[in-house]
């Protein structure tokens, strides 16, 4: 599940929402691990009822819901790089 929440800076900028699935390549990986698309940051996770901020030693587990912010031309390569190719 994906949803652009909004879009910014005339058009550059996407905030976007990503249902983590359980088949997602980046589950069980810490952030410092992962090498997002360039000029892309993960600004929160909520995990069931609890939000969590984003921190290197975090672990992404299945279900998370990601909040992100990343360039409109990178938003594609985000979402294959987070659920994987779609």
């Amino acid at each position: 599940d994906f949803v652009e929440l909004l879009s910014f800076k005339r058009g550059k900028l996407a905030l976007i929402r990503v249902d983590l699935p359980e088949e997602s390549p980046i589950i069980n990986k810490q952030l410092q691990e992962l090498e997002l698309p360039p000029s892309s940051v993960l600004v929160c996770i909520i995990r069931a009822d609890e939000i969590v901020v984003p921190k290197g030693d975090t672990v992404l587990k299945p279900l998370d819901d990601v909040i992100a912010l990343t360039l409109i031309e990178n938003k594609q390569q985000l979402l294959n790089y987070l659920i994987g190719n779609i």
